[in-house]
Formats: structure tokens, C-alpha cells, sequence
């Protein structure tokens, strides 16, 4: 018979012990019920409705253990929120040594795009606006250095008629450096949808481990 399909959402041997560590962290949240891991295939199986094809996904398409978009996500349906870990690798480097712009883009198109399809159906992405956020008294963005491990959290934040607005930020997993955020304009005077953008400060890592303050 036909071998199951590949899911490449989960540890193999190019994530690093700090990209383990913090899936570990997720699962253990996960456990509680109000989020769940999402599975990832490349190509989508043709029992996934609405979504066959033989082609790989764009960010499944470099093959290779830890060489390019190393990445799990999980979904809040309730919160309307979802959490993407991510590690790059050495395929997506732009200055020596740092993640491209272009990588980032690609991966926060995908945090939005994933979380939006569970929330709202079929969607496709209109407008992506990012801030590449600056260091304080230096002239570069805050990058991220490949290998390193980042957490994206999406979230959609409102709906004016047909268009479906979301926000993302892209810290450190430790939670104390912001490289990037996206956010959507502000409301059309009149329209109705709760909720401003993300304001540029850090939004919390994760909930709370067990026990801790």
C-alpha cells in the first residue's frame, strides 16, 4: 500500500536542542486543549479537501534536514492566535551569517496565511507590510542570526466586508528581542471589527510554564 505522508512539522535531526527544547514547551501547552499542533505536508495529500497537488509547498520545497524554513506552528481557534517556532537555515542567509529579509517575509506570509485559512476559509494575501525593527544607536535592523530560533505570533485581529486583516511579530523564543512585526493599518472611519494592531512592544513568549511566577 501507499506509505502514509511525510509530516515535516515535527523534530528531526536539523533542529537544534534549543528549537526541541521550545517544541517541548508548545506540546506541554498544547496538552491543556486550547491549542493544537498543526501537521505540515509537502505536497498536500490529496484526501486534504480543496488542497491536492504534487507540487511541494514553497516552504517545504528545499529538501534537507536543517538547511532552510524549519518551522511548527500551533492554533488557538478560540483566540483566533496562532504561534509558528522557526529556525532558518543556512539556505536562507542574506548579509553573512543572517537570515534574509525575504526568508522572514516568506515565513511570516505563511504564520498569517495559515492562521487566517482556520479562522476565515479561503483567503489570499493582499497586502504584507513589515517592520524590520531597529537597535537601539545601531543603524541595522535587529536580525536573526541563522540557526537561531524565533517565535512568531499571528493573530487576526478584524474583518471590514471581504478583507480580513491579521498581525504578527517575530521575537526571540527567549522573548527579549523583537526583529519584526506586521501589522495592518488602522480601521476605515465607520468599520465595524474589534481591535487595534499589535502595539511594537513584546507581546508575551508563551503562557506561563506550570509553576512558574
Amino acid at each position: 500500500g501507499r506509505s502514509p505522508p511525510r509530516d515535516y512539522a515535527v523534530p528531526n535531526s536539523g533542529w537544534s536542542n534549543a528549537m526541541q527544547q521550545q517544541y517541548r514547551h508548545l506540546l506541554a501547552m498544547a496538552a491543556t486543549g486550547a491549542w493544537a499542533r498543526l501537521s505540515s505536508y509537502s505536497p498536500v495529500p490529496a484526501e486534504v479537501p480543496a488542497m491536492p497537488g504534487d507540487t511541494p509547498l514553497f516552504l517545504r520545497a528545499i529538501k534537507g534536514a536543517g538547511v532552510s524554513f524549519e518551522y511548527t506552528m500551533f492554533l488557538n481557534a478560540t483566540e483566533r492566535r496562532l504561534l509558528c517556532l522557526f529556525q532558518p537555515g543556512l539556505y536562507l542567509e542574506g548579509r553573512p551569517g543572517l537570515t534574509h529579509s525575504g526568508a522572514i517575509a516568506a515565513i511570516i506570509d505563511g504564520t498569517l496565511g495559515t492562521c487566517a485559512l482556520a479562522v476565515a476559509g479561503k483567503v489570499m494575501t493582499a497586502n504584507l507590510s513589515i517592520d524590520y525593527l531597529m537597535r537601539c544607536c545601531h543603524p541595522l535592523p535587529s536580525p536573526i542570526p541563522l540557526g537561531a530560533v524565533v517565535l512568531l505570533d499571528g493573530r487576526a485581529e478584524r474583518l471590514e466586508g471581504c478583507k480580513f486583516f491579521l498581525s504578527c511579530h517575530v521575537q526571540s523564543a527567549e522573548g527579549d528581542t523583537l526583529h519584526a512585526r506586521g501589522a495592518p493599518p488602522p480601521p476605515l472611519p465607520g468599520a465595524d471589527g474589534g481591535g487595534t494592531p499589535g502595539s511594537p512592544e513584546l507581546r508575551p513568549r508563551l503562557p506561563p510554564r506550570a509553576g512558574s511566577a
